[in-house]
C-alpha cells in the first residue's frame, strides 16, 4: 500500500475514532440520564423473589447445559454497575463505572442492595466502557428481568440467523448447521441470553461479521476504503460493549471471510488476499485498542492519572500472580481453552477430521487441484489470531475458560466452512464466477 493510501486510511480511521468515542460518551450519558434506578430496583427485586436471579454466581443453567461456566458472576457485576447512584455526576458515573463488587460475592451484594435500597458503590471498574448499560438500564427501567432476557434471546437468535444466512450465500446451505450447531450444541448460546453482559457483545460481533460478508459480496471496491473503515470501527464498538468476552471471534471470522472471497483464482491472488486479511485483523485490533485507551484517558481526565495508573498496575500484578499459581507454561492457556471439557474437545476433533477427510477424499479423486488445497489451508490461518490473543492474555484466558473457550469453537466452524467452499468450487455444476 502506498504512503498516500496509508495517509488517507489513517485520516478516515481518525474520523471514525472521533465519532465513535463521542458516540460512546453520548449514548452512556443518555442511558444513565433516562433510566430509572427505582424501577430497575423493582425489576431486580421481583427477579430475586421469584428465583429468576439467585445469589449463586455459577448456578446450573436452566437448559441443563454444562459445556461452559454459567457466568452469573459477570452479570451481577454488570447489574451492580452504576446501581442506585443517580445523584452522582453523570460524567463521573461514566468514567468511574462504580459497581457493588468486582471481586468477592457480587450476586450476594446485589441482592442485599436491592433489598435494602442502599448500594455502596465502593469499587470503580475503570478498564471497561460498560457499554452494555446503553441497552440494559433503559430496558430494565420498563420491563421485568424475564422480559429483558426474552428480548435479548430474540435479538441473539435473529442475528445468528442473519449471520448464517449470509454465510450460506457463499458456502452453501450446509453452512447453516456448520456455523450454528457448534455454538448452540457445544457452546452456551442457549443460555447466553440470560447473561446479557455477554450476549450484547456477541450480538454485535456476529452482526458486524455478517455485515462484512454483505460488504464483500455487494461492493466490488469495498476492500479499498469501505471495508477497512468498517472493520476498524467494528473493533472500536466491540470494545465499547464488551466485558473482554471473546474479542478474537470477530477478527478471526473477518479474516476468514476476506480470504474466502479472495481465493479461487491464482496463487498470487490467494497470498495477496491472505496478507490483506491479516491487515484487516490488525486494523480491527487497532480500533479495539484505541477505544480501550480512550476509556483510560477519560478516566484519567475525570479521576486523575494516579487513580488510573494504580488500577492498571494493580491488575497486572494480580494477573501475574494468578498465572504463576496456575503454573501456566507456553500454550497452556490455549490447550485448556481448546479442551475445557470432553464434548467440546470431541466436537473440534470430529469437525477437523471431517473437513480434512472431505478435502483428502476430493484430492485423491482428483476433484480438486493443488491450488484449491492451498486455498483451504490459507483459510485456516486466521485461527492463529485466536491463539495469539489467548497467549498474550494467558492469565485472563486461564481464569475464564468458561467463556474464553467460545472463541475456540471456530476451530470447529472454519474447517467445515472452508471444506464446503472448496468442494463447491470443484463442482462442475457450480457457476464459474468469483465468490
Amino acid at each position: 500500500m502506498s504512503l498516500n493510501r496509508l495517509s488517507r486510511l489513517a485520516l478516515i480511521c481518525t474520523g471514525c475514532a472521533i465519532a465513535i468515542i463521542a458516540g460512546s460518551i453520548l449514548t452512556l450519558f443518555l442511558a444513565l440520564a433516562v433510566s430509572n434506578d427505582g424501577e430497575i430496583r423493582k425489576s431486580l427485586d421481583e427477579a430475586f423473589r421469584r428465583g429468576v436471579l439467585t445469589e449463586e454466581f455459577i448456578p446450573v443453567s436452566p437448559y441443563g447445559h454444562a459445556a461452559h461456566t454459567y457466568d452469573m458472576y459477570t452479570e451481577c457485576v454488570a447489574l451492580g454497575t452504576n446501581f442506585m447512584n443517580p445523584g452522582t455526576d453523570i460524567v463521573q458515573r461514566i468514567a468511574a463505572s462504580p459497581t457493588l463488587a468486582i471481586f468477592g460475592k457480587p450476586c450476594e451484594k446485589l441482592h442485599a442492595a436491592v433489598e435494602s435500597g442502599d448500594a455502596p458503590l465502593e469499587e470503580s471498574y475503570l478498564r471497561f466502557w460498560h457499554g452494555y448499560q446503553v441497552y440494559m438500564r433503559p430496558v430494565l427501567s420498563h420491563l421485568s428481568v424475564e422480559k429483558y432476557r426474552q428480548i435479548t434471546a430474540v435479538l441473539l437468535l435473529a442475528v445468528m440467523a442473519f449471520f448464517a444466512s449470509m454465510l450460506a450465500r457463499t458456502f452453501g446451505v450446509a453452512a447453516w448447521p456448520a456455523a450454528l450447531l457448534p455454538f448452540f450444541l457445544i457452546g452456551d448460546f442457549l443460555s447466553v441470553p440470560i447473561i446479557t453482559s455477554h450476549a450484547v457483545s456477541l450480538i454485535w460481533i456476529f452482526l458486524s461479521v455478517a455485515l462484512v460478508q454483505v460488504l464483500l459480496e455487494r461492493y466490488r471496491d469495498a476492500r479499498q476504503w469501505l471495508l477497512p473503515a468498517f472493520v476498524f470501527s467494528a473493533g472500536m464498538v466491540t470494545n465499547f460493549v464488551s466485558f473482554l468476552t471473546n474479542p478474537p471471534l470477530a477478527p478471526a471470522l473477518i479474516g476468514f471471510l476476506v480470504i474466502a472471497h479472495g481465493t479461487g483464482g491464482s496463487r498470487r491472488q490467494a497470498v495477496g488476499s491472505t496478507v490483506y486479511a491479516f491487515g484487516m485483523i490488525a486494523l480491527w485490533y487497532l480500533g479495539y485498542g484505541i477505544e480501550w485507551a480512550a476509556k483510560w484517558l477519560l478516566a484519567a481526565v475525570v479521576m486523575g492519572p494516579d487513580v488510573v495508573i494504580n488500577d492498571i498496575l494493580g491488575r497486572i500484578d494480580l494477573y501475574e500472580v494468578d498465572k504463576a499459581k496456575m503454573g501456566a507454561g507456553l500454550f497452556e492457556a490455549t490447550i485448556r481453552n481448546l479442551a475445557p471439557n470432553p464434548p467440546f474437545a470431541a466436537a473440534i476433533v470430529l469437525s477437523v477430521l471431517a473437513a480434512g477427510g472431505m478435502i483428502a477424499f476430493a484430492a485423491i479423486r482428483r476433484r480438486i487441484s493443488r491450488q484449491q488445497v492451498v486455498d483451504f489451508a490459507l483459510m485456516m490461518t486466521p485461527l492463529i489470531s485466536i491463539i495469539a490473543w489467548i497467549e498474550l492474555n494467558a492469565s485472563h484466558s486461564l481464569i475464564h475458560t468458561g467463556f474464553v473457550s467460545r472463541s475456540m469453537l471456530l476451530f470447529s466452524v472454519l474447517p467445515l466452512l472452508a471444506a464446503l467452499l472448496t468442494l463447491k468450487r470443484s463442482d462442475p455444476r457450480a457457476v464459474a464466477e468469483p465468490v
